[in-house]
C-alpha cells in the first residue's frame, strides 16, 4: 500500500512540474512586430527587352505549337489504331475460339455472347473517344496558359 501511495505521489508530482513548465514556456514565448513607420523603397526590376530574349520567346512558342502539333497527331493515329483494333475484337475472339463450341451453343448463348461482345465495343468506343477529347480539351488548355506566359513575358 506504501508502494502504490507513493508511486500515486511521484506521478502527481510529475504532472505538476509538467504542467508547470508548459505554462512557463508559454509565457516565454514572444512575437515582435516591427512598427516603424519608416520603409525602405523597393528599387524597380530593370527592364531589358534585346532582341536575343525576344527571340528566344519567339522560338518558346514556335517549339510549343509544334510539340502540341506532333503529340495531337500521335493521339490521333494512336487512337485509330485502337479503334480499329477493338473493331475487329467481335470477329477475332470468334475466330480464334473453338468454333465446335459457338455452333453447339444453345442460340440463346450465342445470342447473348455476341451482345456482349458488341456492347464491349461500344463502351471501349465510347470511352476512347471521351478519353481523346478530355486528353485534347487538357493540352490545349494547357497551350493557352504557355501561350499567355510567353506573351506576357516578351
Amino acid at each position: 500500500m506504501f508502494a502504490s501511495m507513493f508511486v500515486a505521489r511521484m506521478v502527481a508530482l510529475a504532472v505538476l512540474a509538467g504542467t508547470v513548465t508548459a505554462r512557463a514556456k508559454v509565457a516565454d514565448a514572444r512575437i515582435y512586430v516591427d512598427a516603424s513607420s519608416e520603409t525602405e523603397e523597393l528599387e524597380e526590376i530593370e527592364k531589358r527587352y534585346t532582341q536575343e530574349l525576344l527571340k528566344e520567346f519567339r522560338s518558346a512558342s514556335d517549339d510549343a505549337i509544334l510539340l502540341f502539333s506532333e503529340y495531337s497527331s500521335r493521339s490521333g493515329r494512336d487512337l485509330k489504331f485502337f479503334l480499329k483494333n477493338i473493331s475487329m475484337l467481335s470477329s477475332d475472339t470468334k475466330n480464334t475460339m473453338n468454333r465446335s463450341l459457338f455452333d453447339n451453343a444453345p442460340s440463346s448463348c450465342r445470342a447473348q455472347f455476341d451482345s456482349r461482345l458488341h456492347k464491349i465495343e461500344f463502351d471501349a468506343h465510347v470511352a476512347a473517344s471521351f478519353n481523346a477529347e478530355n486528353h485534347e480539351k487538357f493540352l490545349q488548355s494547357h497551350m493557352i496558359v504557355l501561350r499567355m506566359h510567353l506573351n506576357k513575358s516578351a
